[in-house]
C-alpha cells in the first residue's frame, strides 16, 4: 500500500530568459513614433543649440521648431523656451522627456502658460500645488488632457476612463512622470499598456475585476474562502489614523476645543472618556475662568490659555501610559496633544508652507497607475520603477483582486510614504490567511510616533484591516530584505509580550487563486514575485527561507539567512491590544451585489463542518469499540510536535517493513504540506494507528492525497483499517474533496492491498506512468457507500411521519435518475404553472450533475410529491442547489412540505454544504405565501428579483 510519493521540494525558481514578448503587443500601437534617443547633453553648459539637439533626436526638426515658433508673440516664444528649460534643467533629464511637453505647448493656449511653468515647477520640487496651480488644473482640465494624451499613446480611447484622484498632487506628479518616459516604460513594462486597455473598455479597476470574465471568477475564490469580497477587493477607505482631521470650517475651532476638554475631564455626571492619569477636578480649577469666557464668548486668548494649562498634564500622562507600554491609551492622548497644536497654530493664524506633520493614517489602495508606479526614492522597494530589480511587480499587483496593498501617508507630504503588500490565502488548515511579503517606508513616516510608536500603527491597521477582511490570521515573513527588515524585529521584540503572536520556522500557505489566472494577460511574467515564495512561480508552498538571492536568470533561497513567519491571531490581536473601539463600520460599495454573499462561505461554515466530522468519529468510535477496547479517535492537523513523531515513528516501526518504512524526516516533510493531518487510532490511551495525508502539490486542491494507512502488527487483520478508511473517506467528503488518491507498490502484497482498497470503493486506473506503483482513486459525493446506512434510516423515519398524514405512505431516494424518475418528476410538475415546469431534456441534463438526489413520496404506490435538488456547477462549493419542490393539490396543507424540506437539509449535511439555494414565487397558485412559508423554515431572503426570490436556507 506505500510507498510512492507526490512530493518534492525545489529551493529556487528560475526566471525566464526573455521578459518581454518577441514583437510589441496589439494594445501598444502609437500615434507618435517612438523615436531613437541619443545619449543627453551635458547640461552644465545649457545653451539652445542643446535643445534643438535633443528636439531632433526625438524626432522633431530645428526648422520644424522654429517654424512653430514663428506663430508665436515673442512673450509667448520666451515663455516657451523658458517652459522647455524647465524640463532640460530637471534632475535625471533626457531628451525623451521633452516630447510630452511639446505636445502639451501645442494643447495648452499661450495665455497659460506662465500657469503651465509654475505647475511643472511645483511637480518637479514634489511641493504642494497653490491654490492658483490647483485651480489652473481644474480649469483647464490637465488631468483629462493628460489622460488623453497617455490614451492616445497607447493606441486606446480613454472614453470610459474614470481619472478619479484622493490627491491631485501625486496624480499629476506620476503622470506627468510615466509621459515623460513613456516609450520606455512600455518598452520595459509592456503590462502597464495591459492596465490601461482594462481602464480604457471598464472605466476604472474596480468595474474590471466585476465585469471581466476571468477577474469575476477570481473575486469568486476569494468569497469562496470566506473573505469579504466587498470591503477587501472594492473597498479603498481609511483603515485607521493617529492625528487630527483638518477643520471643516475655521469657526468650528471652539466646538474642537470643547469637545477635548469634555474627553479628558468629562463632565457634572460624567466620567471622563480618556484618563489621562491626573487630577481633573484641579485640573478644571485651573482652567476655569477661561473655560467659561471660550464657552460664552469664543475668546481667542482664553483658549489660548487653557491650552496652555492642559497640555503639561497631557504630557505627564503620556509619559505614565508610555512607561506602562500602555500604547492604546497613550496613543489617545498624543492624538489629544495633536488637536491642541492644531487648534494653537490656527489660533495663532499659522501660515508655514510646509507645517510640521500632522496626521498619520492608513488607507486600502486603489491600487491605480501612475500613482503606484513610482518610488521617487522614498521607500527603496524593489517592485517600484524606475530602478526596482522586479519593477514589474508593481503593474502586476493592480492587475490580480487577490493581492490588495496598504498605503501609509503622513500629512502634509504629498505621497504615501509607506506601503504593506498583502496576499490573500489559506494555511494549511484552509484557515483564512494573509500573507504579508514587505512593509516598505520613508524615513519621513516616523516623524511623528517615532519608529517604535509607527511599527506599531503599520502592525495595529495590517490587523484592523485583516478583521474587516474576515481573516483568521495574519503570517509576516520574518526573513525579508532591507528596510522591511525593521518592521519583522518589531515585531520579534514585542511577541514575548503578545500571545495572539506566534513564531513558526516553517508555514504552509495558499493564495486563494495560486496559479494568478488574472495575470493571464501580463507579459512580463504570469506569477508574482514574493520574497517568502519567489519568483514568477505559482503563490503556493511551505514559507522558510527568504528568495532574496539574485543571480543571472534566477532568484534563490538565501539558506544561511533567516527563515519563518510571525502569525498573529487577527481576533485575539485586537482583543488584546484594545483596537475594538478603532474598528470603523464598514459601509457597503457601489460594487455590492447579493451573490458575494452567497458566494462568500458563511461565517458558522467551518464549525458546522466540525460538528458533522465529531459527530461521525462518535459513530465510528463505538463501531471500533466491537474490535478492540476503549478505543478513541483524534485528527491532529495543527500541531505536529516532537511528542507526535514519535508516536508516528513507533506504529512505523510496527506496521511496516524496513524498505518501506519512513523516517521521522520523511514524516516531517509530509506533514509540512497543505491540509495536512493525522487520523490517529487509540487503544486504551495507547496509539495503536494512524492514517497520514495532505493536498500534494501536484495534484488540484479538491484531491486528497492518501499517504499512509498504518495499523501495528499485533492489531492488524481485525479490521480496523477498514473501520478507518470508511471514516476517512466520510471526513474527506465533508472537507470538500472530490477524490481520494493512493499509490500502492507493487510487489508480494500488492494483490491484497488492491482487493482491500477496491471493497473500500477505490478503482484502479490505467493512464498511471508510474511502473512500481498503482494509483487507486475512490470519488467522492453523497453517493459513497458509507452513506448507504444513514439514507436508510432517513427513509423510516420519513415513512413514520408520513402516517400521520397519508394511509399507505412510501419514501424512496434516487441518487441515480432513470426514465421512470424524470416521468415521475414531469408528471407531479403539471401541478406548476406551464412557466415554470421542465421538459425531460432539461432534467436530463440536470440528471447529469454531482450530487444529485430525487426524494419521491408515494401514498398506495401512486407518486403525490418529490423534490430535486444537487450541486449546480455554477456555484462555489459550499452552496447545494434546492431545485424543485411538488406536491399534488389534495396533499397541500398537510405539513408534507415542511417534511419535505427537513429530509432535504438533512442529506444535504452528508456532504460538505452549509448553505442551499433556491428560487420562489411570492405565492402558490392557490394564493400560500412561500416567502413566509419558508422564513418559518429557517430561510432568509438573499434577492428579490423581478418574477421569483432568491433565498437561502442554512445547511446547519
Amino acid at each position: 500500500m506505500k510507498r510512492s510519493t507526490l512530493i518534492t521540494k525545489s529551493d529556487s525558481y528560475v526566471l525566464t530568459s526573455k521578459l518581454l514578448p518577441n514583437k510589441k503587443p496589439s494594445v501598444l500601437k502609437t500615434l507618435l513614433t517612438k523615436p531613437e534617443i541619443t545619449n543627453p547633453n551635458d547640461y552644465t553648459k545649457n545653451t539652445f543649440k542643446n535643445l534643438l539637439e535633443d528636439l531632433q533626436s526625438i524626432g522633431i526638426s530645428s526648422l520644424q521648431f522654429l517654424n512653430s515658433l514663428s506663430n508665436y508673440k515673442l512673450n509667448d516664444i520666451s515663455e516657451i523656451v523658458g517652459y522647455l528649460d524647465i524640463v532640460t534643467n530637471k534632475k535625471n533629464y533626457h531628451p525623451e522627456n521633452l516630447l510630452l511637453h511639446y505636445k502639451l505647448l501645442s494643447i495648452i493656449p499661450s495665455k497659460h502658460y506662465k500657469a503651465l511653468s509654475k505647475l511643472l515647477k511645483e511637480s518637479y520640487y514634489n511641493s504642494s500645488f497653490s491654490e492658483n496651480t490647483v485651480s489652473f488644473i481644474e480649469s483647464e482640465k490637465i488631468t483629462k488632457i493628460l489622460d488623453e494624451i497617455l490614451f492616445q499613446y497607447m493606441g486606446l480611447l480613454s472614453g470610459k476612463a474614470e481619472s478619479i484622484s484622493k490627491n491631485i498632487n501625486l496624480t499629476l506628479r506620476s503622470k506627468i512622470r510615466l509621459l515623460e518616459s513613456i516609450g520606455s516604460f512600455l518598452s520595459e513594462d509592456p503590462t502597464i499598456g495591459i492596465y490601461f486597455q482594462k481602464i480604457s473598455t471598464y472605466g476604472d479597476l474596480h468595474s474590471y475585476y466585476k465585469n471581466d470574465k476571468i477577474t469575476q471568477e477570481v473575486v469568486r475564490k476569494i468569497s469562496y474562502k470566506g473573505y469579504d469580497t466587498d470591503y477587501i477587493v472594492f473597498n479603498s477607505s481609511l483603515i485607521q489614523s493617529i492625528g487630527p482631521s483638518k477643520l471643516e470650517k475655521q469657526s468650528e475651532w471652539d466646538i474642537r476645543l470643547l469637545d477635548i476638554i469634555k474627553k479628558i475631564l468629562g463632565g457634572k455626571n460624567e466620567k471622563p472618556e480618556i484618563d489621562i492619569k491626573q487630577n481633573r477636578n484641579k485640573l478644571f480649577n485651573t482652567i476655569k475662568e477661561p473655560y467659561s469666557l471660550l464657552k460664552e464668548k469664543k475668546d481667542k486668548n482664553a483658549a489660548l490659555e487653557i491650552i496652555h494649562c492642559i497640555t503639561p498634564a497631557l504630557d505627564k500622562g503620556h509619559s505614565i501610559l508610555k512607561k506602562q507600554d500602555d500604547f492604546n491609551d497613550e496613543t489617545q492622548i498624543n492624538n489629544l496633544k495633536l488637536e491642541l497644536d492644531y487648534l494653537k497654530d490656527i489660533l495663532q493664524n499659522y501660515d508655514g508652507e510646509l507645517p510640521k506633520p500632522r496626521k498619520l493614517y492608513a488607507t486600502r489602495s486603489s491600487k491605480s497607475l501612475p500613482e503606484l508606479l513610482f518610488d521617487n526614492k522614498r521607500l527603496s522597494c524593489c517592485i517600484f520603477k524606475p530602478s526596482g530589480l522586479f519593477h514589474g511587480e508593481i503593474t502586476r499587483l493592480t492587475l490580480n483582486p487577490t493581492t490588495p496593498i496598504i498605503e501609509f501617508w503622513l500629512e502634509p507630504y504629498q505621497e504615501f510614504l509607506g506601503i504593506a503588500t498583502l496576499y490573500l490565502g489559506v494555511n494549511k488548515s484552509d484557515q483564512k490567511t494573509i500573507l504579508v511579503d514587505t512593509v516598505e517606508y520613508d524615513n519621513r513616516l516616523l516623524e511623528l510616533r517615532g519608529n517604535n510608536g509607527t511599527m506599531k500603527f503599520i502592525l495595529n491597521s495590517i490587523v484592523i484591516d485583516a478583521h474587516q477582511a474576515g481573516s483568521k490570521k495574519v503570517i509576516v515573513f520574518a526573513a525579508p530584505y532591507g528596510k522591511p527588515i525593521n518592521f519583522v524585529n518589531y515585531i520579534k521584540n514585542h511577541r514575548e509580550k503578545q500571545s495572539s503572536i506566534t513564531y513558526h520556522k516553517e508555514y504552509y500557505f495558499e493564495s486563494v487563486d495560486p496559479n494568478n489566472t488574472a495575470l493571464h494577460s501580463s507579459y512580463t511574467s504570469k506569477h508574482h514575485y514574493t520574497v517568502a515564495l519567489g519568483y514568477n512561480t505559482p503563490l503556493k508552498g511551505v514559507i522558510d527561507y527568504g528568495f532574496t538571492q539574485v543571480g543571472i536568470n534566477k532568484v534563490e533561497k538565501l539558506m544561511d539567512g533567516n527563515t519563518g513567519v510571525f502569525e498573529i491571531d487577527v481576533e485575539a490581536f485586537i482583543k488584546e491590544n484594545k483596537l475594538t473601539t478603532q474598528i470603523s463600520k464598514k459601509e457597503k460599495t457601489s460594487f455590492y451585489s447579493p451573490t458575494m454573499s452567497i458566494d462568500r462561505r458563511p461565517d458558522y461554515h467551518n464549525t458546522t463542518i466540525k460538528e458533522r466530522k465529531k459527530e461521525v468519529i462518535d459513530e465510528y468510535t463505538i463501531t471500533l469499540g466491537k474490535k478492540i477496547s476503549n478505543p478513541s479517535i483524534e485528527i491532529i492537523d495543527k500541531t505536529f510536535d516532537d511528542a507526535l513523531i514519535d508516536k508516528l515513528m513507533s506504529i512505523e516501526k510496527s506496521s511496516f517493513s524496513n524498505e518501506l518504512r519512513y523516517c521521522s524526516d520523511d514524516i516531517k516533510k509530509r506533514l509540512q504540506q497543505k491540509a495536512s493531518q493525522i487520523l490517529m487510532i487509540y487503544e486504551n490511551k495507547t496509539p495503536i494507528g494512524f492514517i497520514l495525508s495532505y493536498i500534494s502539490p501536484y495534484l488540484p486542491n479538491d484531491i486528497i492525497y492518501l499517504d499512509t494507512i498504518g495499523i501495528i502488527a499485533e492489531k492488524q487483520n481485525l479490521g480496523l483499517g477498514q473501520i478507518v478508511l470508511q471514516l476517512y473517506s466520510k471526513l474527506s467528503l465533508f472537507e470538500g474533496f472530490s477524490q481520494i488518491y493512493v499509490l500502492t507498490e507493487k510487489g508480494n502484497n500488492s494483490e491484497n492491498l488492491l482487493k482491500f482498497y477496491k471493497k473500500n470503493g477505490f478503482e484502479v486506473t490505467s493512464n498511471y506512468s508510474k511502473s512500481n506503483s498503482n494509483l487507486l482513486i475512490k470519488s467522492l459525493s453523497l453517493k459513497i457507500p458509507e452513506n448507504t446506512v444513514y439514507f436508510d434510516l432517513l427513509k423510516k423515519e420519513l415513512v413514520a411521519n408520513l402516517k400521520n398524514t397519508i394511509a399507505s405512505p412510501e419514501v424512496e431516494i434516487l441518487l441515480n435518475l432513470d426514465h421512470n424518475a424524470l416521468q415521475t418528476v414531469i408528471d407531479l410538475e403539471k401541478e406548476f404553472d406551464v412557466d415554470l415546469r421542465y421538459n425531460k431534456e432539461e432534467l436530463k441534463e440536470r440528471s447529469k450533475y454531482n450530487d444529485i438526489f430525487l426524494a419521491i413520496i408515494k401514498d398506495n404506490n401512486i407518486p403525490i410529491a418529490s423534490s430535486l435538488c444537487y450541486y449546480d456547477p455554477s456555484l462555489l462549493g459550499h452552496t447545494i442547489f434546492f431545485d424543485t419542490m411538488c406536491i399534488r393539490k389534495k396533499y397541500q396543507s398537510k405539513g408534507i412540505g415542511k417534511l419535505i424540506v427537513k429530509s432535504m437539509l438533512r442529506i444535504s449535511k452528508l456532504s460538505k454544504y452549509s448553505q442551499a439555494l433556491f428560487y420562489c414565487k411570492t405565492h402558490s397558485k392557490e394564493g400560500i405565501n412561500l416567502i413566509e412559508f419558508y422564513k418559518k423554515l429557517g430561510a432568509r431572503v438573499v434577492e428579490v428579483l423581478e418574477t421569483k426570490t432568491k433565498m437561502i436556507f442554512p445547511v446547519q
